[in-house]
């Protein structure tokens, strides 16, 4: 749970409740800005919740910008029992994007800023809608199947198989998805008229960097960008640089 809120930096906010399409309730907070050209959507990352990215939306809604922190389901106060990385977690932020544009009936640009599990659920939502004016993608997985080989061999040390598949075919049990439905570089090749701008460090073992290098490939366009943070590690961009 978080322990710090906007009210540490004396800035006004609002407590907010989002609803998602399958009837999720999500817990977050909404930063105005009578000045604003536009709102930015913060995505935490995996394990974590909305004040991970509290300090990036302080210095956001400062030079401008209205801003929305929520936690995902079943991260932070918001209800759910259980982690899909995505599946599910993109109606979390549709549900955000339709607070900004109907129940607040805001205009300008809405722009996405995640972290790992909320850099890619950006990827995937701007795939699919057209609101999403621009993403910030830092450390994002390239897809749920190579992340979860990846993570048995670097930090459970056991072989690819059979532990792998015995994982995904558990995990799609439990929660009725496809874990090959779960591919952001897929979604990324679909992404069209909306910059992106993708985030990594040289020392993140977690999310190497590749996974950007390979996603930024396939965005289709000029709009995109790369910026690699030398020495940062996973999910430890902003303090570092």
């Amino acid at each position: 749970s978080f322990q710090d809120t906007p009210e540490i930096y004396d800035v006004a906010f609002e407590d907010i409740t989002l609803t998602a399409a399958d009837g999720m309730n999500l817990q977050g907070w909404y930063i105005p800005n009578s000045e604003a050209d536009g709102t930015v959507i913060f995505c935490h990352g995996l394990f974590n919740q909305r004040s991970e990215m509290l300090e990036q939306a302080i210095f956001m809604n400062a030079q401008g910008y209205r801003a929305l922190l929520f936690d995902f389901r079943n991260h932070g106060k918001s209800d759910g029992s259980y982690t899909s990385f995505g599946y599910h977690e993109r109606q979390d932020v549709v549900a955000a994007l339709d607070y900004v544009r109907q129940t607040r009936a805001e205009t300008g640009p809405i722009i996405l800023w995640g972290i790992s599990m909320g850099g890619a659920n950006s990827l995937l939502t701007a795939a699919e809608q057209p609101d999403v004016s621009a993403v910030i993608a830092e450390s994002s997985f390239y897809s749920v199947s190579e992340t979860l080989r990846h993570d048995l061999t670097r930090m459970f040390r056991l072989p690819v198989t059979p532990f792998a598949w015995l994982v995904e075919f558990v995990t799609e049990m439990r929660l009725g998805i496809s874990i090959q439905d779960l591919n952001v570089g897929e979604a990324a090749a679909r992404i069209q008229d909306c910059p992106v701008l993708l985030i990594g460090g040289t020392a993140d073992e977690r999310m190497p960097l590749r996974n950007n290098e390979r996603l930024f490939k396939v965005i289709p366009g000029e709009m995109k960008e790369q910026w690699v943070v030398e020495g940062a590690g996973h999910a430890d961009i902003w303090k570092t640089a």
